[in-house]
């Protein structure tokens, strides 16, 4: 068994808790710090731990309620170099990831530490456009970040979302959906999904968080319209038990992109997935759960040729979940059109799927 390297922690600590070094002056006569002593130390610090196999060990060696605090203060810093706040989250994500039912109250209790991992996703630069080398570094430390929020929400997501987490993991994958690994992107709407069923009626964020969502039911990535999928039904539940408008969900085109979902026929129905007749579902579902609380609504999926996504799911529909919630569907098209809701007539072309 490997118990690390010999070094002394309180080197270690030493070293992360210990100011920026004067270097010098500028031409323009501004001062100039230096971070290598913090640099040097938090890569000792997390070889020790990447060698060391004993977890006993590493926290008996490291205690959390010591290092956590001395790592969030120097990630607090935005005017550190990007790899020393990458290395900071690094080790930050190793606590979090060994025991996160002891350790994510000792980040929550530093003050503007889960802000800080919020805006690190919105603060600094990953765009194509950006310099390659802070490109890159700016990308490590977004992804390390969403690792943090993701282990944090897994025990204090009320602290995360007073952060403005949700917001800011909405407008980083919006932002840099093409510039960040797929597994990234993945987690950050993962963790979204955790944290928009807190999101109240008054909620000011409200109307953006259902914009991005709406947009991200068009992402190619499969998973990240399972998520969206998963946070706007939050939301229709959300605002349904609270008598809420379900009408501003459909401020950017909800029903017909949820109906566009389910034109998609596979080209051949024996590669037909699993995932794609669960996600055929829980559209379905969606629909279902918004015409039924919002008239408005209903008459908006009698105007958008309802019926050609019904024939779609019909071409290959086999689960019996998927059938089900098809007839419930047609169930309550029949019954919005015998009730005379105000719609294109059942005769005219455009209701019947035609011009």
């Amino acid at each position: 068994m490997n118990f690390g390297i010999e070094v002394d922690p309180s080197d270690i600590l030493e070293g992360l808790k210990s100011s920026r070094d004067f270097e010098g002056k500028e031409d323009a006569g501004e001062p100039t710090w230096s971070y290598q002593r913090q640099k040097d130390s938090l890569e000792l610090f997390n070889m020790d731990i990447l060698i060391c196999d004993n977890v006993d060990a590493i926290f008996a060696k490291y205690r959390p309620g010591t290092f956590l605090p001395a790592l969030c203060h120097i990630f607090m810093d935005t005017n550190a170099p990007l790899e020393v706040l990458e290395s900071a989250a690094r080790a930050i994500t190793y606590f979090l990831d060994v025991h996160v039912d002891s350790t994510a109250r000792k980040v929550v209790d530093v003050p503007g530490a889960v802000a800080a991992f919020c805006k690190a996703l919105v603060l600094f630069p990953i765009s194509d456009d950006t310099d390659p080398d802070t490109a890159r570094m700016s990308r490590d430390v977004a992804e390390q970040s969403v690792k943090v929020l993701e282990l944090l929400c897994r025990r204090e997501a009320k602290s995360v979302f007073e952060a403005e987490g949700l917001q800011c993991l909405l407008t980083f994958v919006t932002s840099n959906g093409s510039n960040v690994h797929k597994d990234t992107l993945q987690c950050s709407l993962s963790v979204a999904s955790m944290l928009v069923g807190r999101l109240k009626l008054d909620h000011p964020a409200l109307p953006s968080c259902v914009a991005s969502l709406t947009c991200f039911l068009e992402h190619k990535d499969s998973v990240v319209v399972d998520h969206a999928l998963e946070s706007l039904g939050s939301l229709t539940e959300m605002l349904s038990r609270g008598g809420g408008d379900l009408t501003m969900l459909d401020a950017s085109g909800l029903v017909r992109k949820l109906l566009g979902l389910l034109h998609v026929t596979p080209v051949d129905p024996q590669d037909l997935d699993q995932d794609m007749s669960q996600r055929s579902a829980s559209v379905i579902t969606l629909l279902v759960s918004l015409c039924r609380g919002s008239s408005e609504l209903a008459a908006k999926l009698l105007e958008e040729n309802v019926l050609v996504a019904v024939e779609s799911v019909l071409e290959w529909v086999g689960d019996d979940k998927t059938a089900l919630a098809l007839m419930r569907l047609v169930d309550l098209v029949l019954t919005l059109v015998f009730r005379g809701l105000k719609a294109p007539h059942p005769r005219d072309p455009k209701f019947l799927g035609g011009g």
